[in-house]
């Protein structure tokens, strides 16, 4: 099974580290533009909710009439205002929903209820519906930009560190291989990697493999001296046992 070079690890997590710190980004985009939306969605809803209450205190009016006032009063560009009923205050089942975004053709609009309750004690629900199509649309097309920024910020990392790898990994790694091609067979003792000329990184094995090769150098003159004395040794008896046989 063929390994992938080292270069290439790094480098695809390098990237994926990348892509996965923009994906983060477009989540808390997209979470924190939703949030930021439905504020502001709430705000307007207890606003209208706060100035439907002050008519209905003011002037006792009844729910058609209130339904009447809606429609002659001039409402807000994007903003549709209704009255809705809704269960008594004492009922326990009485939680209005979160603010909803629904679709209209092409359009999206947030719709929520808020309650107000008359004198008399019968609640009924201001249905607020907002057109958010244009904020809709500025996050969409925030969210496109930072996907275009996501894949060239990846493309550009990916040079980037291509060009790094190349000059911090692969070419030190290559002089290196080069230094030990250049050992002689019988290992000498000076034959040493110089450990200054070596990144920090590869430094542990050039290290590591001049006392492999002091060793190897002690180990092949213990050998030579070895075979010299034997050969000292030897070298009498066979020239006696030689000129014996001469004669």
């Amino acid at each position: 099974m063929r390994i992938a070079p080292l270069r290439i690890w790094l480098q695809s997590a390098s990237l994926m580290a990348v892509l996965a710190g923009y994906c983060l980004l477009l989540a808390m985009h997209q979470a924190l533009s939703a949030v930021q939306r439905r504020e502001v969605h709430l705000h307007l809803a207890a606003q209208q909710a706060g100035l439907l209450g002050s008519d209905l205190r003011a002037r006792d009016l009844s729910l058609p009439e209130l339904r009447a006032l809606l429609r002659e009063r001039p409402s807000l560009p994007g903003l549709e205002l209704s009255l809705v009923s809704v269960p008594r205050q004492d009922d326990p089942a009485l939680e209005l929903p979160e603010p909803e975004l629904l679709r209209r053709g092409a359009e999206s609009w947030l719709v929520s209820t808020v309650t107000i309750v008359q004198d008399g004690g019968k609640p009924f629900g201001l249905q607020v519906s907002q057109d958010v199509t244009a904020s809709v649309q500025q996050e969409q097309l925030r969210f496109w930009l930072l996907v275009v920024a996501a894949g060239v910020s990846s493309l550009f990392t990916s040079v980037l560190l291509r060009l790094v790898l190349r000059r911090g990994l692969t070419r030190p790694l290559e002089a290196f291989s080069e230094q030990l091609g250049r050992m002689q067979a019988p290992p000498q003792p000076g034959d040493l990697i110089p450990l200054d000329s070596q990144p920090e990184e590869l430094r542990p094995i050039a290290l590591a493999f001049n006392d492999l090769q002091q060793r190897l150098s002690g180990s092949w003159e213990r050998q030579r001296n070895f075979v010299d004395g034997v050969a000292h040794e030897l070298r009498t008896p066979i020239t006696l046992v030689s000129g014996h046989a001469q004669r």
